[in-house]
């Protein structure tokens, strides 16, 4: 048996709601890109991370939680990853020589078309793929989809770098990092946290960094705040 409350289709209306708040943002502009700093040993800033934001006007600030997964829902995540290129390519103009790292999702890089809106946004804002960084999740190369992998060799051929983001959460298999094209891994901070205050945080930080070394691939820690995790 079923019992209908009210809240459920407060809920359901609510979400639809959002979507076609959502649409006229993404139309009109008013999704903000921020970013935020990555930092070397030295406490130089040497690149950012490009974050998308929506500062809703009645509803204030959405969280990407929210309207991320709502957007790739409503087949939006095209549209959404295209938005979020191009702004990380306009502002790039604000640090030359700082590299961006821009988050490319699964549904982009299962488009056969994908490399074909990376290159005309390229030479339409006239900046250079070695100021890039894209983001990628380990779920993608599990699935090994022949799209995914060719798209990701022929952009790295055009110059951008490739990240592997929240390493350590999901399966971190050693035989992809060796297979497939990845120029960093960036350390979750799930792992960075805890340094400093329980004893084997370091060691999975150094397995993981001997790791890196090893195999010559570019090392990031997330989520880095106090002195002991410095």
């Amino acid at each position: 048996m079923a019992f209908f409350d009210p809240s459920l289709d407060h809920a359901q209306r609510l979400q639809l709601d959002l979507e076609v708040e959502f649409r006229q943002a993404l139309q009109a502009g008013e999704l903000r890109m921020v970013y935020q700093p990555q930092i070397d040993e030295t406490g130089a800033t040497i690149g950012v991370e490009a974050l998308m934001r929506w500062p809703h006007p009645t509803r204030g600030h959405i969280s990407p939680g929210v309207f991320v997964p709502m957007a790739e829902a409503a087949g939006l995540g095209e549209a959404l990853g295209r938005y979020a290129m191009e702004q990380s390519f306009i502002d790039s103009r604000i640090w030359p020589g700082l590299k961006i790292a821009i988050n490319v999702s699964p549904i982009q890089l299962r488009s056969p078309i994908f490399l074909t809106t990376v290159n005309s946004l390229l030479a339409q804002h006239g900046v250079k793929p070695s100021g890039f960084e894209l983001e990628i999740t380990e779920g993608i190369l599990l699935q090994a989809d022949p799209v995914v992998l060719d798209n990701l060799e022929q952009l790295r051929r055009l110059g951008f770098q490739i990240a592997l983001d929240d390493f350590g959460t999901g399966y971190s298999s050693l035989s992809y990092l060796s297979r497939f094209p990845i120029d960093k891994i960036k350390i979750d901070r799930a792992f960075v946290t805890p340094l400093g205050e329980r004893s084997d945080a370091a060691s999975i930080i150094r397995a993981i960094s001997d790791m890196s070394n090893a195999i010559g691939v570019k090392l990031l820690a997330e989520g880095v705040e106090t002195q002991p995790q410095l």
